[in-house]
């Protein structure tokens, strides 16, 4: 934010008020010839002055640029600037003018390209901010200042954009509550002022000065919030109110503020009192916001009044002549007076609509001396009346109405505003009464012009309640109504008046159902009949629809969709009884591409759960096809690839590939989009739709059919089209398109994905073939890739790969998977990898390991043989030690034997130390442990045991307690052999 510093107090200094001659020469180009000639010249005046002005002319000339000048451009600048210079040099007369000015100012006031509102709003919040420390620093001239600015405001004070005046006069408010932190509009959050607290700002201030706050009264004419700020601030303290005149005293009684109600009533009951001469409307007033005491006064000071009388010449003539007069002022004055009070009770319960204590004693009075109020006082306020709610007057009102408004009955009904449907009707029937015994078509005439067709509801209501009764009249009124109206609908006042009247309704439902179709209830109408007719309309609406529905759903959608509030449940309940078969192509189209959002996402909805029929989507697809913007088509098969039906992607597919058959301008159009179609139809649909094509209409797409080719889907598309020309014949049309064409089939060779190979149809071999030379770079050493080469079923591909492999080399896990392929040539480049490997290396140990951990059988069998054959190359126990770990029975069988044959070639180890390897116990505890497998390797097992009964004790108890019985007396016999030899076993006795 940009401070400006004022220069020091001390010496006043004169400051010019001038701009470049670069603005005032752009400010003269754009003058006005009339007004704008006028404000250059003011500009001009003012920016050649020095500040502060040298005598009163020179500040009547700033006064009148203050007040005439327009907040934009140039002329705010100078404003500007003049007000910073104000408040360092304040002259109350200019600064008045200026904060008056700012603080006016609204958001619409601002013409030009600067100032802008934020700049205005800062200028408001600063003036404010300077009152505030004026009246810390120079109380006296805060009160003049603000004293001047309240006799400026002439009209309604507004404020949430007025922050000076609204900080003056409530500032110390909780009614009102400034947002963005001091920054943004004003908002009131309680209507009627505080009377506990004070409101305004510094009222310890204001209390030093009643004498600026009775000169502020004694001013005509000024805003409601002045005169209350004033009032509140005299009666806290006690002082007297200034003398009112008449226009102040109907002022305060019009306002909501109740200080200015005590106070007007307060003084014009001082005036009754002294026995000054009243208006009764004023008299009324005094009455209706007075006290129980001052009421009484009043109503005696009405009755009995003090007359004077002219002197007759006898004693008894001058008797009779007051008598006279008093009699008949007492019957004036009173009647004078209930119809003034019945006029400001009314009026006052048609602003609050809330029947207070004041209004209630009112009314009472008013009602013992209602035969004195004149129906013309009823009349004008009805409204108010009924809006009391209160029956008793209700039927004051009925009674007297019909007799003064024989020919007043439509301007009466006109002044009626929100009643109750029971008042309505009772307000009719007493009005109806006046038709009885009419003919027809007087009747249907008097309706027809003077009522039916009245812009007012209640007047048009009225006049098809008179004639609903008469079925003649009503007849021939709707009969001639009805189609004058329907063709305007809703932008005419008596078609809604028709459709929201109770009684027209019922005309209307007695009438054939071709009325309701074809008028009320088209497709202009419809919308507005259901959103805002009668209920018993609004039903029989919602039935047509719902049958039109059955027919012709796509072509009524849009219809239901303007229904806002009826639309989902309408669609939920004509849903379920929908026939695809009956879908409108035309109307289909148009709702698929609907701007409406829920009309569109509905149809997307209902299609792909009732999927129309091929001919359907076809007609469908060729009207968006042929739409002038390509990205509506885009987007549409974009929707297409959403739909997870497959019976729609089926129907749609049959009618992509007739429309390529048989309309080339529509293949065309497609050309740049077989991209997108390829995600909404699948490959195989496609290379089908392409084979049915025709010469001419392929080479329109064949920039397409590469692009698909060479993109993302390339492998799918070509594996796909592989595997069809392979089912065909050798004379396939897409031989001669795809693999013969020399621009196409190179698309082929440009794959850089290993998937090529999941082709291995023998036609295609030398294709396959070629195209790993192109893509040799793709299979590197142990690869997936390679692997995936090297098992692949046809032999040139596979042959190449095992080259390959034997050519960039391969490691252990790449020569297992060859083994475990099964294929012979794999297989057998797998063993050689093994066979080859060097002797007297731990490289053989490893080996024996891998390939005895196989999940292949043969790998495995190979395995063993391995270990046979260079047994004398490794540390035969440390193989034995991990092979033992194995769980396949046949490993098992294979470690058995090869323990039998170690035990017996050992030399130099007694009999008893046989077979005491470190893993063997483990290994023979599992081997024994095992059930229902390894049969043949448990029974070697238990042979080696017998000898040396080297075999832990538990795993005897065991098998003893086991189920098997071979395995139990086995365990039996070992046992009792180890139990003769003297080994002690708690849990066996022999007995």
């Amino acid at each position: 934010m940009v401070r400006y510093l004022a220069p020091p107090p001390t010496v006043p200094v004169a400051s010019p008020l001038s701009v470049s001659n670069e603005n005032i020469a752009r400010l003269s180009r754009v003058a006005t010839p009339r007004s704008g000639k006028v404000a250059l010249t003011n500009f001009l005046k003012i920016s050649a002055m020095q500040f502060p002005p040298k005598d009163e002319n020179a500040s009547k000339e700033i006064l009148n640029f203050i007040q005439s000048t327009q907040l934009k451009d140039e002329q705010w600048n100078l404003l500007k600037s003049l007000y910073k210079q104000l408040e360092i040099d304040t002259i109350p007369s200019l600064f008045v003018a200026m904060i008056y000015k700012l603080d006016k100012a609204r958001k619409v006031d601002l013409s030009g390209a600067f100032p802008t509102w934020k700049t205005v709003t800062y200028l408001k919040r600063r003036a404010a901010r300077y009152l505030r420390k004026l009246a810390i620093e120079n109380e006296t001239l805060y009160v003049r200042i603000c004293k001047d600015l309240m006799l400026l405001q002439k009209k309604e004070i507004h404020f949430e954009v007025q922050w000076v005046m609204n900080q003056m006069l409530v500032g110390d408010s909780k009614r009102f509550e400034q947002k963005r932190n001091g920054r943004g509009e004003i908002t009131q959050k309680i209507g009627l002022p505080n009377i506990v607290r004070s409101e305004e700002k510094f009222s310890e201030i204001w209390n030093k000065y009643p004498a600026v706050l009775e000169l502020i009264l004694k001013e005509n004419g000024l805003a409601i919030e002045v005169y209350e700020f004033a009032i509140k601030v005299l009666l806290r303290n006690g002082c007297e109110i200034p003398v009112l005149n008449n226009a102040q005293f109907d002022q305060f009684f019009q306002s909501d503020s109740p200080f200015l109600h005590y106070s007007a009533a307060e003084q014009g009951f001082e005036k009754l009192r002294l026995g000054i001469p009243l208006s009764n409307n004023l008299k009324a007033k005094i009455y209706f916001f007075s006290d129980e005491k001052c009421r009484k006064f009043i109503i005696n000071s009405i009755q009995n009044p003090i007359i004077k009388t002219k002197n007759p010449q006898s004693i008894f003539g001058k008797m009779m002549s007051v008598f006279a007069e008093k009699e008949v002022a007492q019957k004036s004055d009173l009647e004078f007076f209930v119809n003034e009070l019945t006029s400001v009770t009314f009026q006052f319960l048609g602003k609050k609509y809330l029947i207070s204590n004041r209004i209630e004693k009112s009314l009472n009075f008013l009602f013992k001396h209602k035969s004195l109020i004149q129906p013309k006082v009823l009349f004008e306020n009805a409204n108010s009346i009924f809006l009391s709610e209160k029956t008793e007057w209700e039927d004051v009102v009925l009674n007297t109405m019909p007799i003064y408004l024989l020919n007043s009955t439509l301007s009466w009904l006109v002044s009626f505003k929100n009643i109750t449907n029971v008042q309505k009707d009772r307000i009719f029937l007493k009005l109806s009464e006046r038709y009885q015994g009419w003919s027809s078509p007087k009747l249907s005439n008097e309706a027809q012009h003077k009522f039916i067709y009245d812009q007012n509801f209640l007047a048009a209501d009225f006049g098809w309640f008179l004639i609903c009764k008469n079925l003649s009249a009503a007849s021939q009124v709707m009969d001639r109504v009805i189609w004058n109206l329907s063709w305007k609908g809703a932008s005419e006042h008596a078609f809604q008046h028709l459709v929201k009247s109770r009684y027209a309704t019922e005309i209307l439902l007695t009438k054939a159902s071709r009325q309701l179709s074809q008028t009320i209830f088209s497709d202009k109408n419809i919308v507005y009949v259901i959103n805002n007719g009668h209920d018993l309309l609004r039903l029989h609406g919602q039935t047509f629809i719902k049958k039109n529905a059955e027919s012709n759903f796509f072509g009524i959608l849009v219809t239901i969709s303007r229904l806002s509030k009826l639309r989902d449940k309408l669609l939920a309940e004509i849903e379920p009884n929908l026939n695809p078969k009956r879908f409108n192509a035309q109307n289909l189209f148009h709702c698929l591409h609907h701007s409406n959002n829920w009309v569109s996402e509905n149809t997307w909805r209902i299609i792909e759960a009732k999927t129309p029929k091929k001919e359907v989507i076809q007609q469908v697809l060729l009207f968006t096809i042929y739409q002038k913007e390509e990205s509506k088509v885009a987007d549409f098969i974009s929707q297409i690839s959403a739909i997870k039906n497959p019976v729609f992607k089926q129907n749609f597919t049959l009618a992509l590939s007739h429309i390529f058959q048989t309309n080339p301008h529509a293949i065309n159009r497609m050309a740049n989009l077989f991209d997108l179609v390829m995600q909404v139809v699948d490959i195989e649909s496609i290379i089908r739709i392409l084979k049915a094509v025709d010469d001419r209409n392929w080479n329109r797409i064949k920039p397409s059919i590469q692009k698909i080719a060479e993109g993302k889907s390339g492998v799918s598309f070509w594996l796909e089209l592989l595997d069809l020309i392979a089912e065909e014949e050798d004379n396939s049309v897409l031989v001669n398109r795809f693999l013969e064409d020399p621009i196409l089939s190179q698309t082929f060779f440009k794959i850089k994905s290993p998937d090529v190979l999941d082709c291995h149809h023998p036609a295609f071999e030398n294709i396959l073939a070629r195209w790993l030379k192109s893509n040799e770079n793709l299979f590197e050493s142990n690869s997936p890739e390679l692997f995936k080469a090297a098992t692949h079923r046809l032999p040139k591909i596979r042959n190449w790969a095992l080259q390959k492999a034997q050519d960039v080399g391969m490691d252990v896990p790449f020569a297992m998977e060859l083994m475990e392929s099964g294929l012979p040539e794999s297989v057998k480049f797998g063993q050689q990898f093994f066979e080859k490997a060097k002797a007297g290396t731990s490289d053989e140990l490893e080996n024996l390991l891998a390939l005895c951990d196989s999940p292949n059988s043969e790998v495995r069998l190979f395995g063993m043989s391995f270990f046979q054959s260079r047994k004398d190359n490794f540390d035969s126990n440390l193989a034995l030690e991990c092979l033992s770990e194995h769980t396949d029975p046949i490993i098992q069988e294979f470690i058995v034997e090869k323990l039998g044959e170690k035990n017996s070639s050992d030399e130099g180890i007694s009999s008893g130390e046989k077979g005491t390897l470190k893993f063997t116990r483990k290994f023979d505890q599992s081997v024994l442990r095992t059930k229902n497998r390894g049969r043949k390797a448990k029974e070697l097992v238990k042979n080696r045991l017998e000898e040396d009964l080297n075999v832990n004790v538990e795993t005897l108890l065991e098998l003893a307690r086991g189920h098997n019985k071979k395995d139990k007396e086995w365990a039996l016999e070992q046992l009792t052999k180890l139990a003769l030899k003297g080994e002690e076993m708690p849990d066996f006795q022999l007995v």
